[in-house]
């Protein structure tokens, strides 16, 4: 193939990354909706959509059967027993080489090739808005490369917006959106600068919670929750009575795991409030009395630790002492406006009773002698004769 028709036939995707993702019509199920969403581990349209497919389409016309070099370095040979990597028009030139990628790397830098530092930062280097890359990268990623990280954020929200975050076509990742990553980052940060360790046990406990966003579970239940307070809700049809609508909901402490060597452990319920099976004709007036209960608590989510409402703090506490970084609210004061209304329920005579008389002075006891001390009457004698 000569360079010349090589450069006139250069092969790209006649759509962008934006357009497949959220205005392509599915070529499968399910073929109702509009665009492929987030790829995934399973579902890598992406891989077959911007690589593989315009290969095929580009070769499939040519004369003869060409062979494709692929780079994979002489430290990745555990890639060559992937069935799709055994094609026998396949070649391995760096592994037939030995070479690897560090000294891939170094060959390209020694040649000029520098792609502007990426390979100082990352790595390895792949898309930058690929849902499969480390938290690493990601992290990287927003430090180093902010104008592309407002781009992904940009991508995940309208992808939320059109496809819902709980469906897996509107998930960057399966538990966390990009905003919540950025949450997630910035308590990173906090952790190691108090001196905490991101890899610790410890750790990963204090990240049980969704960063005050809604996320839901596989059970169908929705929960929004911060490392205080947690609030959950679930709407479902009641299959003895068609057409009815069962409603569920519960807010409580979000309390941390007790380790096992915990000797008194809480085991207090957890909850503030809660109500079950609450019954509703139509789903949307079960969706607006769950709205109008977050409205009631939603200032309990606007933080990432907000402090420990009073009389809960034994759930926050080992060997009775209170997690670092954690803060108590100070006991609820009565206001000025209850007190006067309990006032109100009183009379004066309550609040001022009438004077009592003075009790008189108790009638001094009669002090009984000594037995020695007592007069006896001797009897006289009777006269004799």
């Amino acid at each position: 193939m000569g360079r010349e028709r090589y450069e006139d036939n250069t092969p790209e995707c006649k759509k962008t990354f934006r357009e497949l993702m959220f205005e392509s019509v599915r070529e499968s199920k399910p073929s109702d909706v509009t665009g492929y969403g987030w790829p995934g581990a399973v579902v890598r349209w992406c891989t077959g959509q911007l690589k593989t497919r315009i290969i095929h389409n580009f070769t499939k016309d040519l004369p003869y059967t060409p062979y494709h070099y692929i780079a994979f370095a002489a430290d990745e040979k555990k890639r060559l027993k992937r069935k799709n990597n055994q094609n026998p028009m396949y070649r391995y030139p760096l592994i037939k080489w030995g070479v690897t990628e560090t000294e891939a790397l170094a060959g390209c830098y020694a040649a000029g090739y520098t792609w502007d530092g990426l390979y100082k930062h990352f790595s390895r280097v792949s898309c930058w808005c690929c849902p499969l890359q480390s938290l690493k990268d990601l992290r990287t990623l927003r430090i180093h490369y902010p104008d592309i990280w407002a781009l992904l954020r940009e991508l995940d929200d309208q992808a939320i917006t059109q496809f819902g975050r709980d469906s897996p076509y509107g998930q960057f990742r399966p538990k966390e959106s990009v905003r919540m990553l950025e949450v997630r980052f910035d308590f990173e940060r906090e952790w190691a600068q108090a001196g905490g360790n991101i890899r610790s046990k410890v750790f990963y406990q204090a990240l049980r919670h969704t960063f005050n966003e809604w996320v839901r579970r596989k059970d169908g239940t929705w929960e929004i929750s911060n490392q205080t307070y947690i609030m959950t809700f679930k709407i479902w049809e009641d299959t003895e009575k068609p057409e009815t609508f069962l409603v569920s909901w519960a807010i409580g402490v979000n309390r941390p795991q007790q380790p096992k060597t915990e000797k008194y452990y809480y085991s207090g319920a957890p909850s503030i409030a809660e109500q079950t099976k609450k019954r509703y004709d139509t789903p949307e007036a079960a969706q607006k009395y769950i709205q109008g209960r977050f409205d009631l608590y939603s200032h309990l989510f606007t933080e990432l630790r907000p402090p420990i409402p009073d009389g809960f703090q034994r759930a926050f506490t080992i060997n009775d002492c209170l997690l670092p970084e954690y803060t108590v609210s100070p006991p609820k004061r009565t206001s000025s406006k209850d007190i006067d209304d309990l006032l109100d329920f009183l009379e004066d005579k309550d609040i001022f009773p009438s004077e009592q008389k003075e009790p008189s002075a108790p009638a001094p006891e009669k002090v009984s002698r000594p037995a020695a001390q007592k007069k006896t009457n001797q009897k006289k004698p009777a006269p004799i004769r």
